[in-house]
């Protein structure tokens, strides 16, 4: 368990080098943290921990970062039952407005919710009427631009 119960102090470098190791932003404890900027890449990090006991441990962690900053896509949208279903390629929130008037030009706060079990599968009442201007954001609030649609769906019988 090492000195003071497994206190430790912890840093951390990107090239291992001696004298390149900095201390974590939060250590001197039992736990540690360090937040790091990262964009999208491959990474290595080495890491060291020492006690007041002169205990030391070291670990090399390799990791890769990848960014999503692209709107949730439509990938099918169809007729089921009495029901217009899409389908997106990530979990995503859509909402749709069916004003033609307004067309894809509104927030996504004020649209009307579609529903959704899974995150994928978004479904609304099936009205040959209505157009639908439908418009969807995933978790990290990727939307389509604000006069854009993720796409527009016009129900019609054959």
């Amino acid at each position: 368990t090492g000195a003071n119960s497994g206190k430790a102090t912890c840093q951390y470098s990107d090239t291992g080098d001696e004298g390149d190791y900095i201390n974590f932003f939060k250590t001197n404890s039992f736990s540690h943290e360090q937040e790091l900027g990262l964009g999208q890449g491959n990474y290595t990090y080495y890491i060291k921990c020492f006690d007041a006991g002169g205990n030391t441990d070291t670990e090399t962690v390799t990791f890769k970062v990848e960014t999503d900053t692209a709107a949730p896509a439509v990938v099918r949208a169809f007729h089921d039952g009495n029901n217009l279903k899409i389908i997106t390629n990530e979990e995503a929130t859509c909402v749709f407005n069916d004003k033609e008037a307004i067309g894809c030009g509104y927030d996504l706060a004020d649209g009307i919710d579609m529903y959704s079990i899974d995150g994928k599968e978004h479904s609304r009442e099936w009205n040959t009427l209505l157009t639908y201007y439908i418009k969807c954001s995933d978790d990290y609030g990727n939307q389509p631009n604000p006069d854009q649609c993720s796409i527009i769906a016009k129900p019609f019988n054959i």
